[in-house]
């Protein structure tokens, strides 16, 4: 099979310079901000509020984990389903100009549902309308912009090509905003390595406006010693005890082998066996049936400690999870508190991470539970 190099259109965003009217709320400094941003196409057919009709089914079409669809999860000010660039840049400006977190969402699979919660008032920027695939077969290339879902592109490769391919995934509603950015892995990796590694550029905007061309729970680990007979048993008899918890492993090797830790921010190369996900998932509503089932994946996350990596426990960025570390509120985003989850996902990236952040974002306007900051934060 032929691999594809992919051009990944994204979109970050725009400093404000619009001072809101104190006598106003803040959505309704938000909304007004928005109808006198610049744009070429009319932003108030994609604006939803709360009293919109389709609020709520615009809000819970793309929240995958049911863990955050219940009525006590914290709701949106607004929901902008951006349709043009400006679009994006107006929301951005708005948001910071009136001291709103920003969530971004791609697909909407975000293990803790991080790009459609937030703890402090906050703004949905939904990219689903951003769903569109350029091939160029001739070239092997495509350029695909961040709301496009893994099953898209590869209906798109397939309608120009049988042999050729994408090392991406295998779940077809995963948004590709979020997929490559965390790394993104599936079958192919062994051959072809991650969906990152196969980006060649990229379209971004950045906080200063300047376009740059360049109801589950999930956990993680990584495997790097060869697991006994005696623990693999062990293991299992756990699992057949455990209600609804299931572990998927995924073997490295071969290309993921060949690529430096410090090429991308994904530093999980050489020297690991395979990833595991462990999924717990369960139907019944309420805190009781929650707290019952996060305590159980938990549990099995414990007993599984002698048999993966440690100093520290690594973790895969696209099973996010809240328990290695959390900035609460997430309107402040600590230093210390970043290192706990930080070094997990991106080990000696992180400190990397955070001088680009400092360079492109020293104000920390992106940010959420686990974020990376600027140094001045």
């Amino acid at each position: 099979m032929t691999p594809f190099r992919f051009f990944l259109s994204t979109l970050t965003f725009l400093l404000s310079l619009f001072v809101a009217s104190s006598d106003l709320s803040p959505l309704q400094n938000f909304l007004y901000c928005l109808s006198n941003h610049p744009s070429p196409a009319n932003i108030s057919n994609v604006i939803y509020t709360p009293n919109h009709p389709s609020f709520l089914s615009i809000l819970h079409m793309h929240t995958h984990n049911h863990r955050f669809s219940a009525s006590t999860t914290p709701k949106p000010l607004a929901i902008v389903t951006a349709m043009h660039e400006s679009h994006v840049q107006g929301s951005v400006t708005c948001a910071k100009s009136n001291g709103l977190q920003i969530r971004i969402r791609s697909g909407g699979h975000d293990s803790e549902g991080l790009s459609y919660v937030s703890d402090v008032p906050f703004v949905i920027l939904d990219m689903f309308h951003f769903g569109s695939v350029d091939m160029d077969i001739a070239k092997g290339v495509a350029w695909v912009q961040a709301g496009a879902t893994l099953g898209q592109v590869y209906y798109h490769i397939a309608e120009k090509s049988r042999v050729h391919g994408f090392p991406a995934g295998v779940c077809p509603t995963v948004g590709a905003g979020g997929h490559f950015s965390g790394g993104g892995y599936g079958n192919m990796m062994r051959k072809y390595g991650l969906s990152v590694d196969n980006i060649i550029d990229a379209t971004l905007v950045d906080v200063n406006g300047n376009i740059h061309d360049r109801n589950y729970k999930t956990m993680s680990d990584y495997v790097k010693r060869p697991i006994s007979k005696t623990a693999l048993e062990s293991m299992w008899e756990l699992m057949m005890k455990s209600v609804n918890v299931k572990m998927e492993w995924n073997p490295y090797g071969g290309k993921m082998q060949e690529i430096s830790p410090s090429e991308t921010p994904f530093p999980h190369r050489a020297g690991n066996l395979f990833l595991i996900e462990y999924l717990t998932s369960w139907r019944q509503d309420g805190v009781e049936a929650a707290s019952y089932y996060l305590n159980v994946s938990r549990s099995f996350y414990e007993f599984m400690t002698p048999y993966v990596s440690h100093s520290p426990r690594e973790a895969f960025l696209n099973y996010r999870n809240l328990d290695l570390g959390a900035n609460h509120p997430s309107n402040a985003t600590n230093i210390y508190i970043a290192r706990s989850y930080g070094n997990k996902y991106f080990r000696g990236n992180f400190e990397r991470l955070v001088r680009v952040k400092s360079r492109v974002d020293p104000d920390n306007f992106f940010r959420f539970e686990q974020s990376i900051p600027p140094l001045s934060r």
